[in-house]
């Protein structure tokens, strides 16, 4: 709940001013330009986050058309010349499919081994500026990944997947009596070492997201969004849209309340102590090393939790907003509130110490 309403009302705070003098521009999300003539993809830009979304028309799962080569390659070229966009997200829009695999009916139209060879070099090009991009692109993974959806994914600098059944990560060709085209021969081995990669390829076998977390294939890992419980502020019940309150929400919200203290209840006080304690809880991660590194820890609050791309992440944040400043509020609150604002051994060394930082 502290990190839900931090986000909500982040980017109406002093600290989020000081960020942006900074360079750090966070717009509302807004559309192409050319998102009307588009219909296999489009995107919005989000603090300086282009949400790049696909969405094959007519089908129930996302194909590598010409189309949609064509657009993509249209939206990244956008990306990569704009100065507002620092890095760039890909994500479905259709439930239960990343990118199924390549058309098959463009496939199947192919009458010459020219032809078949001019589509798998416009597919290779399209993968390799993605690899080499400037910006960070991430590949967000919720449902099928497979065939040139998997070379796509493999091509992004980061892969976070959902953990769920429908989630998984594949080289199908094999089965149709291909070999995938677009670099995986040569990508997936370095990514996952050669026995497993030809396992992948020669048996085309798929593997579920917590294998391809292990396996080196997925970087990181999230919850499907909603109901794992059955229970939060509504009752979910399978089968049933409408969803009803939750009646025991009133007495632990009633028992968790606290009295206002006037010398920390100003609107900015209210906005840093929920900032705050998300800062400090994510640092303590790391320093007892739940997070592997401070960029892990950014990724999962921006694409896990929500927190503003326009901020870079807890660990970004404290870099640029400073880690003496967090520590001196952590310290007004504790003072008020008790143990739980007290700042972790980590965040107070980086004030000790003012020159340093999570990122060098």
């Amino acid at each position: 709940m502290v990190a839900c309403r931090a986000i909500g009302i982040l980017s109406r705070f002093s600290a989020f001013r000081i960020l942006r003098s900074r360079g750090y521009i966070c717009r509302n999300f807004t559309g192409s330009s050319a998102l009307l003539t588009r219909t296999h993809i489009n995107y919005g830009v989000k603090g300086d986050v282009a949400v790049v979304r696909i969405n094959s028309p007519n089908s129930k799962v996302n194909t590598l058309s010409k189309e949609l080569h064509s657009e993509f390659s249209e939206v990244m070229n956008e990306i990569w010349a704009s100065d507002q966009i620092r890095s760039a997200v890909l994500i479905s829009s259709k439930p239960g499919c990343f990118i199924a695999g390549a058309d098959i009916n463009m496939l199947a139209a192919c009458k010459t081994l020219q032809e078949v060879t001019q589509l798998s070099q416009e597919a290779q090009r399209i993968v390799e500026k993605l690899e080499k991009s400037t910006k960070p692109i991430v590949a967000a993974i919720n449902g099928s990944c497979l065939g040139g959806g998997l070379e796509v994914a493999i091509s992004c600098q980061y892969r976070i997947a959902t953990k769920d059944r429908k989630t998984v990560l594949g080289t199908p060709e094999v089965l149709l009596g291909a070999l995938p085209g677009a670099g995986g021969t040569q990508r997936l081995p370095k990514m996952v070492g050669v026995p497993a990669a030809l396992d992948m390829m020669l048996t085309g076998r798929s593997i579920r997201a917590d294998r391809a977390k292990k396996m080196g294939l997925v970087d990181q890992l999230v919850e499907p969004l909603g109901r794992k419980s059955g229970k939060g502020f509504y009752i979910y019940q399978e089968g049933v849209k409408r969803k009803d309150l939750n009646s025991d929400m009133d007495s632990i919200l009633a028992s968790l309340k606290l009295p206002p203290k006037s010398e920390v209840s100003s609107d900015e006080d209210i906005q840093f102590r929920l900032v705050t304690r998300f800062v400090n809880e994510a640092v303590m991660c790391l320093q007892e090393g739940i997070l592997a590194t401070p960029a892990e820890g950014d990724i999962g609050a921006v694409f896990g939790l929500g927190f503003p791309p326009c901020l870079g992440g807890p660990f970004r944040f404290v870099d640029l907003y400073g880690a003496q400043k967090i520590v001196d509020r952590l310290k007004k609150y504790e003072a008020a509130y008790g143990k739980q604002f007290t700042p972790c051994q980590l965040l107070a060394d980086h004030a000790n110490s003012p020159n340093k930082k999570f990122y060098q």
